[in-house]
């Protein structure tokens, strides 16, 4: 049952669309589906994979201070790291932000979408970008928005779902071959490749791979090997092929 206040956010988001023309077939369902799963992202730090991104995201957020929008917020576990009046936090699932200002009520986190920021040029000395680039059709508006909100000199964290990677099919395949089904989404979670995520005003600085999959998740259901093997395996031509994140540090160039 939805509150008043998630009813007055979702009409905004759907002016906010209407607004930018914005047109996405598989949008609905997406927001549905994080509409409904706002308890289990609160929980998610306790995914050995999301907890290796959080903690990434965390040396990062340690070397670069100032004012921060974290684009994707979901329930705002993020913005524990920040201080309040240096951070934004934005998502566009309304059951997501009322959830973030009710663990974070110091911190501000508004209604928007990804690639249709509604900041002004050169605001934030730091954008992070989590786990966004997958649910979006077009991730060139997206790292445009980023580049065009970030000032002179300051840094984007992009953490995409690794489009080097040669695990999925392989589990995938085996799950087949012992005749298990294979869960199907109702939308295409998009992988990438940095080169995707090219813009010419920013640098890439840091380029680096998590979640080790190289033993078959059948194997290794409790995940106890692969996290053995994320601490030991430092090549980053097997990592590319074997993790399920990449991660990158941009840096905008100055003026």
């Amino acid at each position: 049952m939805e509150t008043q206040e998630q009813i007055a956010i979702r009409k905004d988001l759907l002016e906010l669309m209407q607004k930018h023309g914005f047109k996405d077939a598989s949008f609905t369902s997406k927001l549905r589906h994080f509409d409904n799963s706002v308890s289990k992202w609160v929980s998610s730090l306790e995914n050995p994979g999301y907890r290796l991104r959080y903690e990434a995201v965390k040396k990062i957020a340690r070397r670069f201070k100032g004012f921060t929008l974290d684009i994707g917020c979901g329930p705002g576990l993020y913005a524990k790291l920040f201080e309040p009046h240096q951070y934004i936090g934005l998502d566009f699932s309304g059951g997501m932000v009322v959830r973030a200002k009710q663990d974070n009520p110091n911190h501000i986190f508004v209604l928007g979408l990804a690639d249709r920021l509604h900041f002004a040029n050169s605001t934030f000395d730091l954008v992070l970008s989590v786990a966004v680039t997958e649910y979006l059709e077009n991730v060139t508006n997206h790292v445009n928005e980023v580049a065009r909100v970030l000032n002179p000199e300051g840094h984007a964290v992009i953490v995409f779902r690794n489009g080097y990677e040669q695990w999925r099919e392989r589990d995938k395949n085996i799950l087949r071959w012992l005749g298990k089904g294979v869960e199907e989404k109702t939308w295409i979670h998009h992988s990438h490749k940095p080169t995707d995520l090219f813009h010419p005003a920013l640098r890439v600085v840091e380029e680096k791979y998590l979640g080790v999959h190289l033993v078959p998740g059948v194997f290794d259901k409790r995940v106890r090997l692969n996290r053995l093997l994320e601490k030991c395996i430092t090549s980053k031509a097997i990592r590319m092929k074997y993790c399920s994140m990449g991660l990158i540090l941009l840096e905008k160039e100055g003026k």
